[in-house]
């Protein structure tokens, strides 16, 4: 089985000597890099199995196709390269693990809970944001579609307030990774991706201005793809109309 070590890995799934295999996981989303899996409960990893759990994969096959040969040569030699930038996301998210503990507040990021084996490489386990009836929440451009928008605007801008108020560094938020979820009766919106900063030399960790204009920015783009406007001064998103007596900043 895989074995702890002190990148926080855990033991994966019964199938294949803890090793997970794919193939028997239902792929939920696909991203520009990874690919992404609902782990069912009996298939957790020990002291996991009451926790609904999704895992992140990255596409190791296909960076290796299309990447130029001087690239494939050092993923050749070090192939473990690929998962630097998961590793970031997990070493960020242990950092607002240590903000949660001091402060007592639950940051809008699902938790980390370890790496893991699998049958197309190394993945990583995280907590998998679902609705009041245990599927995966719906994401903001979801509930754009469905014309309910109204009921997403208070989570939201609580969001909103955590990612400002704690730095959080998020430089790809998008209304596709954004969710409604609900937790323990009370709805929250979490951004299941997107976070932490994967270049070497990090601005935005340095720079709460920088990294508070970079939300902005994101937030705004929002804007151009759903139902929702922004107010830049008072940080909050809402639904245009004369009732509202704001327009949009952008």
């Amino acid at each position: 089985m895989t074995t702890i070590n002190h990148h926080n890995e855990v033991p994966g799934g019964p199938e294949t000597n803890g090793v997970f295999d794919v193939a028997h996981l239902k792929k939920v989303a696909e991203g520009m890099r990874r690919d992404v899996y609902r782990v069912p409960a009996h298939m957790a990893p020990k002291g996991h199995a009451n926790k609904p759990l999704i895992l992140k994969v990255p596409r190791y096959a296909e960076y290796s196709r299309n990447r130029p040969f001087m690239k494939r040569l050092v993923r050749a030699v070090a192939p473990y390269i690929d998962v630097r930038i998961y590793r970031k996301e997990a070493r960020y998210r242990r950092k607002l693990s240590r903000i949660e503990s001091k402060t007592n507040i639950k940051l809008p990021i699902p938790a980390f809970y370890g790496f893991v084996e699998t049958t197309v490489g190394q993945g990583s386990l995280w907590e998998a944001a679902c609705d009041g009836e245990g599927n995966l929440a719906p994401t903001l451009a979801q509930i754009d579609d469905a014309g309910l928008l109204a009921d997403v605007i208070d989570p939201l801008n609580e969001c909103v307030d955590l990612l400002y108020a704690h730095h959080i560094v998020a430089p790809d938020v998008h209304k596709g990774n954004l969710v409604l979820a609900t937790d323990q009766g009370r709805h929250r919106v979490m951004l299941i991706d997107g976070f932490a900063d994967h270049r070497i030399f990090s601005t935005r960790s340095l720079s709460a201005r920088k990294n508070a204009a970079g939300l902005q920015k994101r937030f705004l783009s929002i804007t151009r793809t759903t139902g929702l406007s922004y107010d830049v001064a008072r940080r909050r998103f809402f639904l245009p109309g004369p009732e509202n007596g704001r327009q949009s900043s952008i």
